[in-house]
């Protein structure tokens, strides 16, 4: 949802497309048909394969024009996260009308950071506005992210001398694979001061929510990792793809044959 959703009504997804491309449409919500309408294709073209899609989509909070954010895969070719002018394997970074912002890391890229194999969720640090990311390794070295602008994350190897201080911070790493799929940053709404800032990951393959006490001012220190869900192992059906927070507090959770709310009683 657009950050003006309320006055006016622009809903936005990203989607792989029949014609073999990646596409960002903006569609209008109009109260009491519960239908999209006026589709805009906003953002075409974007590299797409049979795997490594990424595609999650979140809106910052600058002000006063927050920036669209959309995570791309390398869509099965590593090389091209490392490779200048394309898109696989990055984050890149939007106006919310599909405009390269002019303060992104290169003049008239979207890019904002690259290197990446298969970041299936993204999300906003509520009280610093910075980007934090899932990220899929191949079969092993799934990571915790901490997307800051311009920094490169070394799928695809890096260049010969490029300088150590723009690799990108990776904040917790798993040798087993968990297959990392949503991340949502609570801000205690609901919940008490002890939840705020802290970080919830949906993971697809052990079938888990996991929650992250953090500290440091940009919360990118992992004090403490625990199993806060764990859900009933039956095939494919209770895979956790994505989750988010609720205006309550409450934490949403999406399967391939449902939403779960969980809440605080």
């Amino acid at each position: 949802l657009h950050p003006d959703f309320g006055s006016n009504g622009w809903v936005y997804v990203v989607a792989c497309t029949t014609g073999g491309t990646t596409e960002v449409i903006r569609y209008t919500d109009t109260p009491g048909m519960d239908a999209g309408t006026n589709r805009t294709v906003i953002v075409d073209g974007l590299p797409m394969a049979a795997i490594n899609n990424g595609g999650d989509i979140v809106f910052g909070i600058e002000a006063p024009s927050p920036r669209l954010y959309v995570s791309l895969g390398d869509t099965e070719d590593e090389n091209l996260a490392q490779t200048d002018g394309e898109r696989a394997g990055r984050v890149l970074r939007y106006a919310d009308d599909g405009s390269i912002p002019n303060d992104n890391p290169v003049t008239g890229d979207p890019e904002w950071v690259r290197g990446l194999r298969n970041t299936f969720g993204i999300d906003i640090q509520p009280q610093t506005g910075d980007l934090f990311g899932a990220e899929n390794g191949p079969t092993q070295g799934d990571e915790l992210n901490y997307l800051r602008k311009g920094k490169n994350f070394e799928w695809g190897g890096l260049p010969p001398g490029f300088p150590p201080g723009d690799v990108g911070i990776v904040m917790q790493t798993w040798v087993d694979v968990i297959v990392p799929t949503g991340l949502a940053w609570h801000d205690g709404s609901g919940w008490g001061s002890a939840y705020a800032n802290d970080l919830f990951m949906s993971c697809y393959d052990d079938q888990v929510v996991r929650h992250f006490e953090v500290s440091g001012t940009s919360f990118v220190n992992v004090d403490d990792e625990q199993i806060f869900a764990r859900f009933a192992e039956e095939s494919f059906s209770h895979k956790p793809l994505d989750i988010e927070v609720g205006t309550d507090g409450s934490l949403y959770v999406s399967t391939f044959t449902g939403l779960y709310r969980i809440f605080m009683p």
